[in-house]
C-alpha cells in the first residue's frame, strides 16, 4: 500500500483508517513493520510495510 502524507504519525493514521476499510483488520490484529520516506516529488511521502492474521 503507497500513502502519501506530510509525516510519519500521519502515514499511519491513514495506513490504519484505510486497512480497516479494506480488510476490517485492526491495530490489535496487525503491525507496522517498517515506514520509509521515499524521497521523491513532492518531498514529503512515507511508505509502510505492514502485516496482519
Amino acid at each position: 500500500m503507497k500513502l502519501w502524507a506530510i509525516n510519519e504519525v500521519r502515514a499511519k493514521s491513514k495506513f490504519w483508517y484505510f486497512l480497516r476499510k479494506l480488510k476490517k483488520v485492526k491495530k490489535s490484529n496487525g503491525q507496522v513493520l517498517a515506514i520509509n520516506e521515499v524521497i521523491a516529488i513532492p518531498e514529503y511521502n512515507h511508505a509502510i510495510g505492514y502485516a496482519y492474521q
